[in-house]
């Protein structure tokens, strides 16, 4: 791994037919702007951590990812951003997959005045897989946004898009997701589905899923639900014994955790599961 000076970013490059054994951590404080660069090359595997974290007060920060698997390479990343109040995120993450190849990506993100994610993916060899999921919590004025364009170029590859917003306060949280698939893509499966909870009848939730089909032979679809707490639900646990406010952090936390399959590296899932916990208590 070549860590390079913190105003440029970092590079890590995965050498051929290695698999990691361990996770590779990377703690982003905050300081403007980056270009960060990923490779994984033919046959290997990595699982990598980007902590988001800011310090100073008022700040604007733009990143810029570049990720890059060759041939059979697989590469599962969690981009965990957890900032101050008053800090404004965007990131850009563009990733091009060769034949065989596969990523898992998780955003988490769980406070920030505002985040912006886009994400641009290009499936360039045949069999290569692409699952992106997402999960934001929005509270106060906070405003949070996934953007999503998964572009299918190559014969039988896979996508998988699972995007979830549980938005309190006057918050706003934005979800635009993307499928292309061109001509040449047959036997194309891709889904997209955006599921969000407003605890708070002012918090807003802004939808735009957009599929753009060329070939014939394809399995896509994609679906987006916005509501409250379903109340059969919470009336149900309540005829179990268990009172209403717990009710509804059982089923919230079970709603909050289906984004978090894939994930396996264990200490960051417990961690994230324990914020969401604490999180929703405080909601």
């Amino acid at each position: 791994m070549n860590m390079m000076q913190d105003s440029e970013g970092f590079s890590i490059r995965i050498p051929a037919k290695t698999q990691t054994k361990e996770p590779v951590y990377i703690q982003a404080r905050m300081s403007g702007s980056s270009r960060n660069r990923i490779v994984v090359e033919a046959g290997s595997s990595a699982n990598i951590v980007i902590r988001y974290l800011s310090e100073e007060e008022h700040l604007n920060a733009d990143e810029l990812n570049e990720v890059l698997l060759e041939d059979n390479a697989s590469l599962n990343i969690v981009l965990l951003q957890r900032l101050n109040l008053s800090t404004h995120l965007k990131t850009h993450t563009t990733v091009s997959q060769a034949a065989d190849s596969m990523v898992k990506i998780h955003y988490i993100a769980l406070s920030g005045e505002n985040i912006d994610n886009s994400l641009q993916v290009n499936l360039n060899g045949k069999n290569a897989e692409h699952t992106a999921h997402g999960l934001s919590f929005t509270e106060g004025t906070e405003l949070m946004g996934n953007h999503v364009r998964i572009v299918h170029t190559a014969p039988e590859c896979r996508s998988n898009q699972l995007f979830k917003h549980i938005l309190s306060g006057t918050s706003t949280g934005n979800f635009t997701g993307q499928i292309i698939v061109n001509k040449e893509a047959q036997k194309t499966t891709a889904y997209q589905r955006s599921s969000n909870i407003l605890l708070n009848s002012k918090a807003k939730m802004n939808i735009q899923p957009q599929l753009e089909i060329y070939a014939d032979d394809v399995k896509c679809s994609h679906g987006a639900t916005v509501g409250q707490i379903d109340s059969e639900a919470v009336f149900y646990l309540q005829t179990r014994g268990i009172d209403k406010q717990d009710a509804e952090k059982l089923l919230l936390c079970a709603f909050a955790e289906e984004t978090l399959e894939g994930i396996n590296i264990e200490n960051i899932k417990s961690e994230i599961i324990q914020y969401v916990n604490q999180k929703l208590i405080t909601s």
